[in-house]
């Protein structure tokens, strides 16, 4: 599913929400390891167009749209999109206005960033509240 809102950033902004991982059924969920994960989802942040829709499955929604800010919270490693071996929370976005998002990990590119140092849970019955700042 998806929240679409329109409003600016420009000056900046101060989010938090909390989210709990429910069972994990069907193709968003792996259970090669133990305990199952969910493949994730994002915070995106966009200039598209409030209907813009990324691509699915590794994609996590947002891969695809134009210029775009998401913030990843991905479960499952992928090798298309060079993951890391644990659940994680990355940074990506657009290379310039008008310009698809990727959701291909890097630690040294300015397009986008994963903290090798840093995990997260995306088991099911973990609950997480995060805050997002945005200072311009």
């Amino acid at each position: 599913g998806n929240v679409a809102q329109k409003f600016h950033v420009r000056d900046g902004f101060e989010t938090s929400f909390t989210f709990t991982i429910s069972d994990c059924t069907g193709s968003d969920c792996t259970c090669a390891s133990t305990p199952c994960k969910v493949a994730g989802f994002a915070f995106i942040i966009q200039d598209d167009s409030v209907t813009a829709r990324g691509g699915a499955a590794s994609a996590l929604g947002y891969e695809g749209i134009l210029s775009a800010v998401a913030i990843e919270f991905d479960g499952i490693q992928d090798l298309s999109e060079s993951d890391p071996t644990w659940s994680h929370i990355s940074y990506h976005r657009s290379s310039g206005a008008g310009q698809p998002i990727s959701a291909v990990e890097t630690t040294t590119g300015s397009n986008s960033y994963t903290d090798q140092t840093k995990t997260i849970n995306m088991s099911p019955g973990q609950s997480h509240t995060i805050r997002i700042q945005y200072l311009p």
